[in-house]
């Protein structure tokens, strides 16, 4: 008999979705910081800012999702973020 799994109740269209967004602001968040450190401005900023909404909305969604059906997001969010 199999342990059961945080993402039995998270369908896989979901995690690979949810996945795709950790992806895209982790790439982001890295893309920001480098050119934090080359001096770029606050229009840089809001321009990184605003590539990163959909995925951060995306990821909001899912949140709320979790809550109502009372499952962990953040956890889930974690378990998903784990490079394989």
């Amino acid at each position: 008999m199999s342990k059961p799994s945080i993402l039995d109740d998270v369908p896989g269209i979901v995690q690979e979705t949810i996945q795709r967004a950790l992806r895209n602001i982790a790439l982001l968040s890295d893309e920001k910081q480098g050119n934090q450190r080359l001096g770029q401005g606050t229009r840089f900023d809001k321009e990184l800012a605003a590539a990163m909404a959909p995925d951060q909305a995306l990821l909001d969604e899912f949140r709320r999702m979790c809550a109502r059906k009372g499952i962990d997001a953040d956890a889930v969010i974690a378990f998903l973020s784990k490079d394989d």
